[in-house]
Order: C-alpha cells, then sequence, then structure tokens
C-alpha cells in the first residue's frame, strides 16, 4: 500500500498531514490501474491527485463558464496534444 509515494521527494510539512492519505489512496488505485494496463506508466499518484486538486479549484473560478468541468475533466484524461503530431512545431526533431 502506498508503494510509489515512498518514490517522489518528501511532501512538504504543511501537506503531509493533510494530503498525504489522499496522494497514498491515489497511489494504490493508480498502480492497479497501470498494472491492468488502464493508465499510463508514466503517471504518478501525487500529479494525478495535484491534477484534480487544480481542476476541482478550477470549475469553481470565475472564467469557468458550463462547459468548463467537462472541459477540464477531459483534458486531464487525455491531455491537449494530438497524437498524430510527430514533431513540435517550428522543430525539425522528431518526438517520442
Amino acid at each position: 500500500m502506498g508503494e510509489h509515494v515512498a518514490q517522489g521527494p518528501a511532501l512538504p510539512c504543511h501537506l503531509k498531514g493533510t494530503c498525504q492519505g489522499f496522494v497514498t489512496t491515489t497511489e494504490d488505485f493508480l498502480g492497479a490501474a497501470q498494472r491492468d494496463g488502464a493508465a499510463k506508466p508514466s503517471v504518478r499518484g501525487r500529479d494525478l491527485f495535484l491534477g484534480t486538486l487544480a481542476t476541482a479549484w478550477a470549475r469553481g473560478a470565475v472564467m469557468a463558464d458550463e462547459s468548463s468541468p467537462n472541459a477540464l475533466v477531459s483534458l486531464m484524461r487525455t491531455g491537449w496534444e494530438t497524437p498524430e503530431r510527430e514533431t513540435a512545431p517550428g522543430s525539425d526533431e522528431g518526438l517520442s
């Protein structure tokens, strides 16, 4: 349980008590999803938790409109980059 949490740097002291349990739980669920091939192996539970926290905050922001909640969740789930793109705009280098 929480095997991935020990791999990253420690959470700042003021977040440990509040967030560490949520990060550990996220790591556990994410680890199971990664083992089943349902989540990218490069995703870390800490980053997923922070992204979800940011999305929840942004949903209530003054600039958010009625389409923002679904758009933000979709963006978190699938990303913003098109999978067909092989080179960065203005670059001659291929992306791997």
